[in-house]
């Protein structure tokens, strides 16, 4: 019975440190333009041009900073097929789901990509005094498209996680476009105006990631820290404890 005891004892203590044991890091990357960027194209506003027609309206599908940064750039642990499976999650990033606002405001939606986790809600709302319509192109979660009035909101349960960026259109005014991101974990960023991203406490050893751009065609043969992306545009990165800094890394104008 003793030596029962002390083995349950040992191995409790084993399991509890080996937990203890996993260590964490943060990604960090800036995307920025090789070149000059064009400038982005003015919309032509068609619909509700009383109010829409005042906020100088243009399509956001590649927004460069002045220093070149690029923003909107998408990174996420890639656990899928040819990736690798996620080993644990950060005790801090566990728990209950989160609520994510996209705003229909200025006869824009805001933000322009919106990432979540599969049980996660997306409240869709319209500050706007002139109505706006969601269309949501889901992939496995159910297919969403619906009016919303001056003020008023709708909330979407994100049941499961999806296999790529989801387009959101606004149906009555067609230059309206947006992405929600759905995955499985919480390892996400995009970049900032700055073409800056940190992915934070993820953990340790060999990850994969994958790289996403709305208006970027295939990134394969792109080096991010000496790895090279893949035709699924997946790259893999050595985490190790503390910061990971990639460094900034150049898109070509021919990408776009």
């Amino acid at each position: 019975m003793r030596f029962l005891i002390i083995s349950a004892f040992v191995a409790t203590t084993f399991l509890s440190t080996t937990a203890y044991a996993q260590q964490w890091g943060d990604l960090k990357v800036k995307f920025v333009f090789k070149g000059s960027a064009p400038d982005a194209d003015k919309i032509a506003v068609t619909v509700d041009k009383e109010f829409c027609g005042k906020h100088d309206l243009v399509d956001e599908s590649l927004v460069v900073g002045k220093d070149g940064g690029i923003q909107n750039v998408v990174v996420y642990a890639y656990d899928g097929r040819g990736g690798v499976k996620l080993p644990a999650i950060h005790p801090d990033l566990e728990g209950n789901p989160n609520t994510y606002e996209l705003a229909n405001k200025n006869c824009r939606f805001e933000p322009h990509i919106v990432i979540c986790k599969a049980g996660d809600t997306l409240n869709v709302t319209n500050p706007d005094p002139v109505g706006h319509n969601c269309n949501l192109a889901f992939l496995v979660n159910a297919a969403q498209n619906f009016t919303i009035p001056p003020l008023k909101s709708k909330e979407v349960k994100l049941d499961s996680a999806e296999p790529a960026p989801i387009p959101v259109a606004c149906n009555i005014h067609p230059w309206m476009q947006a992405k929600v991101v759905v995955l499985e974990h919480p390892y996400a960023a995009k970049s900032d105006e700055s073409g800056t991203l940190v992915i934070k406490n993820l953990p340790t050893g060999k990850l994969a990631f994958r790289l996403y751009h709305e208006a970027a065609g295939r990134l394969s043969g792109l080096e991010v820290a000496g790895s090279e992306v893949n035709r699924r545009n997946v790259f893999e990165v050595e985490i190790k404890p503390g910061e990971n800094d990639l460094g900034t890394v150049e898109l070509d104008a021919k990408l776009f």
